[in-house]
C-alpha cells in the first residue's frame, strides 16, 4: 500500500491517456473512485475559510448554466466540476491517511520522478521518429513531442506543451528553493529546468523566472523584517543568478534538440508572442461579451459557443481568470478573487512561519500567472496542487510545523 500514493499522484499527469466513454475517463478518476469506495465511511470534510468561498464560487459558477444557451456544454463542465471537487477532498484524505505510512514529500517525489522519466522516454522516441524533419511533421504529435511551427516541443505524457510546463512548475520551484539539496535534488532541478525549456512555453518560462527573481530578492531582506537589503552586493547577486541560470539552460535546450534553423525558430516564437499566439483577439471577444453580460456572465462553458456564433472563431478563452469573468460575471469573479486572495494570504503566512513551504507560495504565484494563458480552472494537476495547499495549511495549523511536499 505504500506505493499507492506515488502512483495515485502520477496518474494526475496522464491527461493525454483516457478512455472515451462520452467523456474522458482518466486514470486518476479510476483511482479516486477506488479510494472513495474503500474509505467511504471514513471520508470527512473539514473546511477552512477560503474553502467555503471556493465551494460557493463553484456552485455559483455551475448555476450560471441557467443564463447560458449551450446547455450541453454547461452540463458537461458542471459534471466535471463536481468530479474534480470530489477528487479534491479525496486527495486531501489520501494525503492525511497515507502520510503516516509514507511521507507526503516522498510520495510527490516518486510520482514526479515517474512523470519526467516516462515523459523523457516518449520525447526521445518521438524525436527518433521525426528524425529532424520538422516541416513534414508540423502540427503533429508524435509520442512525447508536438511539432509546433516547426519546433519540437516537449509534451511527454501530457496533451499540450504549455500544460507540461505547468505541471513541472511546482516541483521545479520546490527543488530550487530547497535549502539543503542532495545530489539527487540538484540533478532533478537541472533536469526540470531543461525540460521547461524543451517545452518552449514562453508563459511558463516567464512566470518561473519572475518568481525566482522575487524569491532571490526577498531572500536578501533583513531577517528582522525591516524593508531594507542586507547589502548591495547580495542584491546584485540575487538578480544576476537567475539570469545566468536561465541563459545556461536556454543554450542547453537549443543544443539538445539540434536545430539547424535556431534563428528561424526563435523568430517564429517572437512573432507569435506579439499577439500572444492569437490570444489577444480571443480575449477581446471575451471582453465584448462581458460588457453585454456583466452581472451573471454568459453561462458556464458557453464562451466557445458565443465565440463561434458572433466572431466566427472556434477557440476557447485560453485565460482561466478572464474565462471566469466572462462566463460568471462580476459576482462569480468577485467570489473567485476572494477565495484566491485568502488562499494567497494563508500560503504567505505559512511561508513566513515555516520557510520550508516558501515553494508552495512561489508555485501558487507562478501557476496563477500561467493560468492567464491557459484554460485550466478544473485541470486535474491544478486541483491536486490546491488539495496539497489545503493539506499543508490545515496540518500546520492543527499540529504545528510539518514537512509535506
Amino acid at each position: 500500500m505504500k506505493f499507492f500514493l506515488p502512483i495515485y499522484i502520477f496518474t494526475f499527469f496522464l491527461d493525454s491517456y483516457f478512455l472515451d466513454l462520452g467523456f474522458a475517463l482518466k486514470p486518476f478518476m479510476i483511482l479516486t473512485a477506488l479510494v472513495v469506495a474503500i474509505n467511504f465511511n471514513k471520508l470527512k470534510v473539514f473546511l477552512c475559510d477560503y474553502e467555503y468561498i471556493m465551494l460557493f464560487f463553484f456552485f455559483f459558477y455551475i448555476s450560471t448554466a441557467f443564463v447560458g444557451v449551450d446547455y450541453e456544454s454547461s452540463l458537461r463542465l458542471a459534471l466535471g466540476i463536481v468530479l474534480l471537487l470530489l477528487t479534491y477532498f479525496t486527495v486531501i484524505y489520501a494525503l492525511n491517511y497515507y502520510s503516516a505510512r509514507l511521507s507526503v514529500e516522498s510520495a510527490f517525489y516518486y510520482g514526479y520522478l515517474l512523470f519526467i522519466v516516462i515523459s523523457l522516454i516518449l520525447y526521445f522516441w518521438g524525436l527518433l521518429i521525426v528524425n529532424g524533419d520538422f516541416y513534414s511533421y508540423n502540427s503533429s504529435k508524435i509520442y512525447g513531442v508536438m511539432i509546433d511551427r516547426h519546433i519540437p516541443r516537449m509534451i511527454g505524457v501530457t496533451r499540450d506543451p504549455n500544460f507540461f510546463a505547468f505541471y513541472l512548475t511546482p516541483f521545479l520551484l520546490y527543488f530550487y528553493s530547497k535549502k539543503d539539496k542532495s545530489v539527487a535534488d540538484t540533478a532533478l532541478l537541472i533536469l526540470s529546468l531543461l525540460l521547461l525549456f524543451l517545452s518552449f512555453s514562453r508563459g511558463a518560462m516567464l512566470s518561473v523566472f519572475f518568481v525566482i527573481v522575487l524569491y532571490e530578492i526577498f531572500r536578501t531582506i533583513n531577517p528582522r523584517h525591516k524593508i531594507r537589503f542586507v547589502n548591495k552586493s547580495e542584491l546584485l547577486k540575487s538578480l544576476i543568478r537567475p539570469f545566468l541560470l536561465i541563459s545556461a539552460f536556454v543554450c542547453a535546450a537549443l543544443y539538445l534538440v539540434s536545430l539547424d534553423n535556431v534563428v528561424e525558430m526563435v523568430s517564429a516564437r517572437v512573432e507569435s508572442a506579439a499577439d500572444a499566439s492569437g490570444r489577444l483577439d480571443i480575449w477581446k471577444n471575451g471582453l465584448d461579451l462581458f460588457i453585454d453580460n456583466f452581472i451573471l456572465g454568459i453561462g458556464i462553458y458557453n464562451f466557445q459557443h458565443y465565440n463561434i456564433q458572433y466572431f466566427n472563431d472556434w477557440h476557447y478563452m485560453h485565460n482561466t481568470h478572464l474565462e471566469v469573468l466572462v462566463e460568471s460575471g462580476l459576482i462569480g469573479a468577485l467570489l473567485y478573487i476572494s477565495f484566491n486572495l485568502l488562499l494567497f494570504l494563508r500560503l504567505f503566512r505559512l511561508s513566513l512561519n515555516n520557510s520550508y513551504f516558501v515553494f508552495a507560495l512561489l508555485a501558487y504565484i507562478a501557476m496563477m500567472i500561467q493560468l492567464a494563458g491557459l484554460s485550466g480552472l478544473i485541470n486535474e494537476v491544478w486541483i491536486l496542487c490546491l488539495a496539497y495547499f489545503s493539506y499543508v495549511i490545515k496540518s500546520n495549523k492543527r499540529r504545528g510545523p510539518v514537512n509535506g511536499f
